[in-house]
């Protein structure tokens, strides 16, 4: 019996949009057509983080803080990008 090997090159790539948080997976050598694409909606991806705290439709005392951690987070990272809109904006005019 022989053996037969085959490679197959996968990629996956991540990106973000109004819409979500996007992720295409790509097959085969150079490809440029995604085989599976799928985004999640913000507001699904943060509901579902803070359902894993919730006991009795309320967060549990011992996981308050790791939950106002990602709200601290996102506020940040909506400073950020706000903050690198206005520095390519600006560098447009320029």
């Amino acid at each position: 019996m022989d053996s037969v090997i085959t490679q197959i090159e996968m990629d996956t790539s991540g990106f973000l949009s109004e819409e979500g948080f996007g992720v295409c997976v790509y097959m085969g050598e150079g490809s440029c057509d995604p085989i599976v694409e799928t985004t999640y909606d913000f507001e699904s991806l943060i509901e579902n983080h803070f359902e894993s705290f919730v006991i009795n439709d309320r967060i549990r005392e011992v996981d308050a803080a790791d939950a106002e951690l990602l709200v601290t987070k996102l506020e940040q990272m909506a400073k950020y990008a706000r903050n690198m809109l206005e520095d390519y904006t600006l560098a447009e005019e320029e």
